[in-house]
């Protein structure tokens, strides 16, 4: 049975069925809950309480709530969580305390709720996090903590997050990723680190960790080198869109052998020597033999070099180069041929010299 009772102006919980598994209490002014209010929901699995006006969370609110796995208390006025707050819902494995005020995560207020498998602190003003906060979250996979204040992450942070997948931490003004961060976390395969201040990529940023998806959109990386992707052997997505890179280096892909795409789009003139008005140069991008997608859309490319991909080029590759001012003469032939040869497959290009027709309407010696 769901119960409704959304959007109804209610300042407190109202009396509701035992046989409920769902109930839905969101967009209400409720304020606190005492104990014991939902101690006849033995059945109940989801509560829904967002958009309430809670400002504190205590583990006695949700005793009796023995099946219980989703929790949603995100849009409220929260600021503290007590210890041990959701020690009393054993069957719990997904929480969502985002767009809060959480300030700080203290190290014992996720104690004894290992069942936990999602967990949103996103859109918090939190700037600490103690060291031991996670300890007890062994069986957590995803853990969002996107648009926060934390501009610094330190080994020992996330301590305890042995089967996390996947980490978001993006836009928080994150300026650092201290060596070793994330030993400690070999399942971690998924980490969003879009709109964040990161300068530099060091190798022992990516230390213990076999990540396959990797986001740094935005951010404020100005140099590409093959020290960078140290540890990083089995990236197969790297996103690098809209960061102001200033130079590039030949082998600059060296470590990402398994990369299968890569994303850099709105990388402005990153991609092209000042002297080579718009080309991407020779062997830019050597070294990736399995790479079967590349974005180089919203760039102010006018050509690409004929060896950009270095003595041996894909299999097989999407090349997508939309709102790009592409000058389609004879240095781009090659690309038509590498069409016809089976092993690139040309996207979303236009010729700006032809008043923008398709790239596919050059003619081409045959």
């Amino acid at each position: 049975m769901v119960f409704h009772q959304e959007n109804q102006g209610l300042r407190e919980v109202p009396e509701i069925p035992e046989e409920a598994t769902v109930v839905k209490l969101s967009f209400n002014e409720i304020s606190d809950i005492p104990p014991g209010v939902f101690s006849q929901l033995a059945e109940c699995t989801r509560i829904y309480l967002f958009r309430n006006k809670l400002m504190g969370v205590r583990p006695d609110m949700w005793e009796g709530l023995t099946s219980l796995r989703g929790l949603w208390l995100n849009n409220n006025l929260i600021s503290s969580l007590s210890p041990g707050v959701f020690s009393t819902l054993p069957s719990v494995t997904n929480v969502d305390l985002a767009n809060n005020y959480i300030q700080v995560i203290q190290r014992d207020m996720f104690t004894g709720v290992q069942s936990l498998k999602g967990l949103s602190l996103s859109s918090n003003p939190i700037s600490s996090i103690e060291s031991g906060s996670f300890s007890d979250l062994q069986n957590l996979v995803k853990l969002s903590l996107s648009y926060t204040e934390i501009n610094v992450i330190t080994a020992n942070m996330f301590n305890g997050l042995t089967s996390l997948e996947r980490l978001f931490i993006g836009y928080n003004g994150l300026s650092d990723i201290s060596g070793g961060t994330f030993v400690g976390m070999p399942k971690l395969n998924y980490l969003w680190l879009v709109g964040n201040k990161i300068s530099v990529l060091r190798g022992d940023m990516w230390q213990g960790v076999s990540i396959i998806s990797l986001f740094l959109k935005r951010n404020i990386l100005q140099s590409i080198n093959r020290d960078m992707w140290q540890n990083l052997e089995t990236v197969e997505l790297l996103e690098l869109d809209s960061n102001p890179f200033q130079s590039t280096s030949l082998q600059m892909w060296d470590g990402l052998s398994n990369l299968k795409e890569l994303r850099l789009t709105n990388f402005s003139a990153a991609l092209y020597p000042a002297n080579s008005f718009g080309n991407i140069a020779s062997n830019t991008f050597t070294n990736l033999p399995n790479l079967t997608k590349l974005y180089l859309g919203l760039n102010r490319l006018h050509t690409l070099d004929a060896n950009m991909f270095g003595s041996s080029h894909p299999e097989n590759l999407d090349l997508t180069l939309s709102h790009n001012p592409l000058q389609c003469d004879s240095r781009l032939c090659w690309m038509k041929e590498a069409e016809d040869e089976g092993w690139l497959n040309v996207q979303d290009a236009r010729c700006a010299n032809l008043g923008g027709a398709p790239f596919h309407d050059l003619e081409c010696g045959r």
